[in-house]
């Protein structure tokens, strides 16, 4: 079976051994204790190694640079909303969204000021979404997948590229809020919500041209 191109860093990385889960915890923990009370600008590498008790080639081996850490607090929103969905019966993609947005606030909405500069600077390092939201986006996928398959989610678009456009536009509305924070989060997220729920309209490239391509939501088939 062949892997979708937006799944392969994923799936690696899920498969990581615990081990590795685990220093990464370890690292990311450390760094946000330092960012708190220093500040991200005037934390250095070498300070978060001391205090994760790590050596800088360790700190390099699991992520690439400072910024990067976001990528632990991935993981662990990807955590909070696999375990939402494993509660769920057939999770429709309604559901998905808000389960995504809901974990989304619960994260920043009291998130410390460490934390918050650690988005703020991880969102203006240009890479790609899919590199940074990895494990929330194989969560995202399986559902939108399984939603296309029981014919729930009606779309020209393909399963990954759904997946992608949640995570990118959720993740968006938190960058943007991460610079805005005198405005409701709950709110905005909601709203976004709103555009996939109501239906969202996007361009697709078809035979040269652009066209408007419209995803919508159908009832689950009765069974």
């Amino acid at each position: 079976m062949t892997t979708d191109p937006l799944q392969k860093q994923a799936i690696s990385m899920t498969t990581r051994p615990a081990h590795r889960r685990q220093m990464e915890a370890r690292i990311f923990d450390a760094a946000i204790r330092l960012f708190d009370e220093r500040g991200y600008d005037d934390t250095a590498v070498e300070e978060i190694c001391a205090e994760a008790q790590v050596g800088r080639a360790t700190f390099f081996r699991y992520f690439e640079t400072k910024s990067g850490l976001i990528r632990e607090l991935d993981q662990r929103a990807a955590a909070r909303i696999l375990q939402q969905i494993e509660e769920l019966t057939e999770p429709s993609f309604a559901e998905l969204v808000r389960v995504v947005a809901n974990t989304l606030h619960e994260i920043w909405a009291e998130s410390s000021s460490g934390l918050r500069a650690l988005g703020r600077e991880s969102s203006s390092v240009p890479r790609p979404t899919r590199r940074v939201f990895a494990y929330t986006l194989e969560a995202v996928y399986d559902v939108v997948r399984a939603a296309q398959q029981r014919a729930e989610l009606s779309s020209d678009l393909p399963p990954q590229l759904l997946a992608y456009v949640v995570i990118v536009q959720l993740t968006g509305a938190i960058g943007w809020w991460l610079d805005n924070t005198d405005t409701d989060l709950r709110a905005l997220l909601d709203g976004i919500v709103g555009h996939f729920l109501d239906g969202y309209r996007s361009l697709e490239i078809r035979d040269g041209s652009l066209r408007a391509s419209r995803m919508t939501l159908r009832k689950k088939p009765v069974t």
